[in-house]
């Protein structure tokens, strides 16, 4: 780094990164890099142990009460569309605002044309927040899920998660919260707020390396896989499997990044 040199990028990734990523990685490629879940020898069996290990710190950091609602994906984009092509099926209704990122508006722009798909943008006040008349006239046309950016990248202005998510599950829908821009930097009580699907990038707040992020899904939806094969488990069947984790985590996982 130069000297005098001003880093005022981090809502795109975040810089310097602290010792202990470097050191971490070091570690992990020394002494565990091994791929976890693919084998029932020592080193597999550490690996596995560090990924876990790695969820109970993001569940005590969003206070989620059980890690198997907790998974890692490569970043928030890869999570979102995880959930979003996964979760919606032929003819379901979105509401969404125009505060999200395009991880959000262009899944839902794909399946619009491939599935039917009909999304409505909750707009802003003269104030550049969130219209919340607006998104509570939304929510009147029986939305299947509401998809809410905790924090524009563009305004940093936060959403009220708690008054949106309550509003959209007495609408009966679902609720996908994109914290890109607040895991770590804001408290986010999941259990608390009632979110039902969350998804948080590694390398922004959180200061981890890029190529990680995390999805946590506590309600138990049918999601249809984005990504199939790579899995440790039944690997005989031409069929993907169905339980929660291998939907998530198909393939071999950054585990350099998530040590």
């Amino acid at each position: 780094m130069k000297p005098g040199f001003i880093y005022l990028d981090n809502a795109s990734t975040s810089y310097p990164k602290p010792p202990g990523i470097i050191s971490a990685a070091a570690s992990y490629l020394s002494e565990f890099f091994a791929s976890p879940g693919r084998g029932s020898y020592e080193h597999g069996r550490l690996s596995a142990g560090l990924m876990d290990e790695t969820k109970a710190l993001v569940a005590k950091l969003l206070h989620v009460k059980e890690l198997k609602h907790i998974h890692f994906c490569h970043n928030a984009t890869h999570g979102l569309n995880l959930l979003i092509q996964g979760l919606l099926k032929e003819g379901d209704h979105v509401v969404t605002t125009c505060m999200e990122h395009n991880s959000v508006l262009r899944p839902l722009k794909k399946l619009a044309t491939e599935k039917g798909i009909q999304t409505q943008i909750v707009g802003l006040t003269q104030e550049g927040r969130l219209d919340l008349e607006e998104y509570k006239k939304a929510l009147q046309t029986g939305p299947r899920l509401v998809i809410i950016n905790h924090a524009s990248n563009v305004t940093g202005v936060l959403n009220p998660l708690k008054e949106m998510t309550a509003l959209a599950h007495e609408a009966s829908a679902l609720v996908l919260v994109d914290a890109s821009q607040t895991a770590g930097l804001v408290d986010i009580n999941i259990s608390e707020l009632g979110i039902d699907f969350l998804v948080a990038t590694g390398h922004k707040s959180l200061r981890g390396p890029s190529g990680t992020g995390v999805i946590v899904a506590q309600r138990n939806e049918p999601i249809e896989p984005l990504v199939v094969g790579g899995t440790g488990g039944n690997s005989f069947s031409l069929w993907h499997p169905q339980n929660v984790r291998d939907v998530f985590e198909a393939g071999t996982c950054n585990s350099l990044g998530i040590r």
